[in-house]
């Protein structure tokens, strides 16, 4: 789809973006475009002619404001891995780069590395598992980081480093991350040779030029990894974990939006050897940003076959929710997707049997909001119009993640999921 309202000079490098298979990070297109050049004006939409204020006056005030648009950029790269030993995620998200209203918001690039771990206990009953839950958050100032243009980034600050080879070509990735003694995490990420095209949102909460862009180019992909967390992150004991060859999911997404006051509500739950999977995006108020992906392996010829669901195509029900005091927010507990297309009608079932909020109390803005990342399962059932099973899963690893802003004064950004 291409972006709707928009000036078409802006319309095209949001297009040409989503489209690229550039090496790197999108962040570095677009400073270029919002700090200088005609395209810099273009964010903010044509001036009215007709205006009391004088051209140079308002020429002044485009260039102030585009200077500011920075603080709503957001960029994130997203691996999960769904194994028995460890499911969770390593993710990057690269926010407000430019560190403007730093009294109010932070800026640079977070390391989120979460999940749960399971490790067999020594001289124990074979059956005998120990079981960690941890969130470890690390912010690396912009300065920090080196390779936002390249296919490899590195950081380091203080007693963490960063390594991350992301391969557009090949959709493969390494990521190496460890701050001292305290945790310490290696994996490589495979994902199958054909993906979705971008989703394009420009229809949400708007600003000058703002949009979303859901770049899902491994819905369902394999893993192998290692991972240490010492008692810094866990709290309780350290633990020592590897897997190979699990499910494993990637997202690279980017756009011009204050996403965390819009909110966004997706799982994922890809199958073992890159048999295919479900992903649902779904962000507050924004359609064209709502699909449902289902993946399947035919059994008659070995084919990766797939359809998705648009927003009018399904339905989100929280089934069962519970009410966070810690979080001032309502989580799902179980999701029910019901979908039917012009092809395909399917029932999906999330039970989510944990979520890790991502808190973080240095600065106003994050306190007004919050990020869930959700550990669970999945089972859905994919029939055609006459009634025929197409394809059955039962108890899939799942992920996935829900934010909203946490106050209610915050008036209809508050309103929950799902929608």
């Amino acid at each position: 789809m291409s972006p709707r309202h928009m000036h078409p000079d802006l319309s095209k490098f949001i297009l040409d973006g989503a489209q690229s298979k550039e090496h790197g990070w999108k962040w570095p297109r677009y400073h270029d475009s919002i700090s200088a050049g005609p395209l810099s004006q273009r964010w903010l939409g044509a001036s009215n002619p007709n205006s009391l204020i004088s051209k140079s006056i308002r020429a002044g005030l485009n260039n102030t404001l585009c200077s500011k648009l920075s603080a709503a950029y957001i960029e994130w790269k997203y691996y999960s891995v769904l194994s028995d030993t460890f499911h969770g995620i390593i993710g990057l998200s690269l926010y407000n780069p430019e560190e403007k209203f730093s009294k109010v918001a932070e800026g640079g690039m977070l390391c989120v590395i979460a999940g749960e771990t399971s490790t067999r206990i020594r001289n124990r009953d074979p059956k005998s598992n120990e079981t960690s839950r941890f969130v470890w958050m690390k912010l690396f100032p912009i300065g920090a980081l080196q390779g936002l243009r390249d296919s490899v980034l590195t950081a380091q600050h203080g007693q963490a480093s960063l390594t991350l080879e992301d391969s557009v070509e090949t959709n493969c990735g390494y990521i190496k991350f460890c701050e001292g003694d305290d945790i310490q995490v290696e994996a490589k990420f495979q994902g199958p040779q054909t993906a979705p095209p971008p989703l394009i949102g420009t229809d949400l909460n708007p600003i000058p030029g703002g949009h979303w862009i859901v770049n899902n180019r491994m819905p369902f992909g394999v893993t192998e990894g290692s991972l240490f967390i010492g008692k810094a992150a866990t709290k309780t004991s350290s633990a020592r974990t590897t897997w190979s060859n699990a499910p494993a999911y990637f997202e690279h997404s980017f756009g011009l939006n204050p996403l965390p006051w819009q909110g966004w509500d997706f799982f994922f739950a890809p199958l073992e050897a890159m048999r295919g999977g479900a992903v649902l995006q779904s962000y507050r108020n924004c359609p064209s940003l709502k699909q449902l992906d289902v993946t399947w392996t035919d059994p008659t010829d070995q084919k990766t076959k797939s359809t998705s669901f648009c927003a009018d195509e399904f339905s989100i029900e929280w089934a069962h929710k519970e009410y966070d005091h810690d979080l001032s927010a309502w989580i799902p507990t179980q999701r029910i997707l019901r979908g039917r297309n012009s092809q395909f009608e399917v029932t999906l079932t999330n039970t989510i049997g944990l979520t890790l909020p991502f808190l973080r109390k240095q600065t106003t803005a994050v306190r007004c909001f919050f990020i869930g990342e959700q550990i669970g399962s999945a089972s859905w059932v994919i029939k055609d119009l006459k009634g025929n099973v197409i394809d059955e899963q039962r108890d899939v690893r799942a992920g996935g993640e829900i934010a909203y802003a946490r106050f209610p004064s915050l008036g209809r950004l508050h309103q929950p999921f799902p929608v």
